[in-house]
């Protein structure tokens, strides 16, 4: 059975909002999952309950990175660009919020 592309979250008891990227084989960072990590981050942000935040992977691999071949598409549209940027600088300010 093939794994899932995407993006899961689960809030524990805790308070603690585990965020799970899927993309096998390397976990790379390709448009959906950016995509996916953004509204999952969002979507950790507006919940009341959510105290932490833990992003992890499956497969034993955190990621291999950027997925080389959306090179293609930034170069052709340029729209995934922004989106890409938008969801670092959402990171970032989690990073700010809590160092």
């Amino acid at each position: 059975m093939a794994k899932k592309m995407g993006v899961t979250m689960e809030v524990g008891n805790d308070g603690v909002a585990v965020i799970t990227i899927s993309n096998p084989p390397v976990n790379s960072l390709a448009s959906p999952i950016i995509s996916g990590l953004k509204e999952k981050f969002q979507d950790a942000n507006h919940r009341s309950d959510v105290k932490a935040i833990v992003l992890t992977e499956n497969g034993g691999r955190f990621s291999g990175g950027f997925n080389i071949n959306v090179f293609q598409q930034v170069h052709k549209t340029g729209t995934q660009v922004s989106s890409a940027v938008k969801f670092f600088l959402i990171v970032k300010a989690y990073c700010v919020m809590c160092c």
